[in-house]
């Protein structure tokens, strides 16, 4: 086994502990239970599972008006708004209906630490199961593997997975990291619309959330390895602060 193959390896597992030891430390810390995890998570997942829906309808009406190019600029910017508004109104809808008791500064944390937990946790799971896709057709013969009109494109794929730097396998790992702070952000901020009863704060983690994202969805992560990875570390500096601006006097003392 050589580095790149400990590389593959090694990202998917980095992430999947990552976000396990955020919960993990953040409930010891605080002294909460895994319960609040798993509500974020799945409010995660809910509001994936509404954008699916509603982004393959617009995505077609789109498609049947506009060229093609002017489509994708345009459902990009839909895409990351629409997205990005789904998941911090389905956060809000958490809060409002689920954890509707579930008002501290602590486990606001806790249920973006879920919320986000979960997003890393299926990169990582999705990256370790490429890996295994990938792995036997490393050395086999592909002629014998794929069909005539396949082999190709299948020929490219394989070969494009392999010539990777295990640098740049490793950036996805730093990338996860860097998305963290900004879930935990956004969580605190929508919270703020129960504490401090404004509902502007929701406007708030939709703008943040916007803003620490959408670089994201314009660079091409394949050409540009690092250049996301500047955008993310100042979001996570700036959630970080977030994070400690909206943190109460008397938790600060615990």
């Amino acid at each position: 086994m050589d580095i790149l193959e400990i590389a593959y390896i090694a990202n998917p597992v980095l992430i999947i502990l990552m976000a396990i030891g955020l919960g993990f430390f953040l409930i010891r810390r605080f002294t909460l239970g895994w319960r609040l995890f798993f509500i974020g998570g799945t409010a995660y997942l809910g509001a994936q599972m509404v954008s699916i829906i509603l982004m393959g309808f617009i995505q077609n009406q789109i498609q049947a008006l506009t060229p093609p190019l002017l489509a994708q600029v345009i459902l990009t910017l839909l895409f990351v708004i629409i997205l990005l508004s789904i998941e911090e109104g389905v956060r809000y809808a958490m809060y409002r209906w689920w954890a509707k008791n579930i008002r501290s500064w602590a486990e606001g944390l806790v249920l973006g630490a879920g919320h986000g937990g979960v997003e890393v946790i299926l990169i990582g799971l999705m990256a370790l199961t490429y890996f295994i896709q990938m792995y036997p057709l490393r050395h086999a013969d592909l002629s014998t593997i794929f069909t005539a009109d396949i082999l190709v494109q299948a020929t490219e794929r394989v070969t494009k997975y392999w010539s990777n730097s295990w640098y740049n396998v490793l950036a996805e790992a730093v990338r996860s990291a860097l998305t963290l702070p900004v879930q935990l952000s956004c969580s605190l901020l929508v919270l703020q619309v129960f504490i401090r009863q404004q509902y502007r704060w929701l406007g708030y983690a939709i703008g943040w959330h916007t803003l620490a994202s959408i670089p994201l969805f314009f660079i091409d992560s394949n050409k540009y390895v690092y250049l996301p990875l500047v955008f993310l570390a100042i979001a996570a500096l700036g959630s970080v602060w977030i994070i400690l601006k909206l943190q109460p006097q008397q938790e600060q003392d615990t």
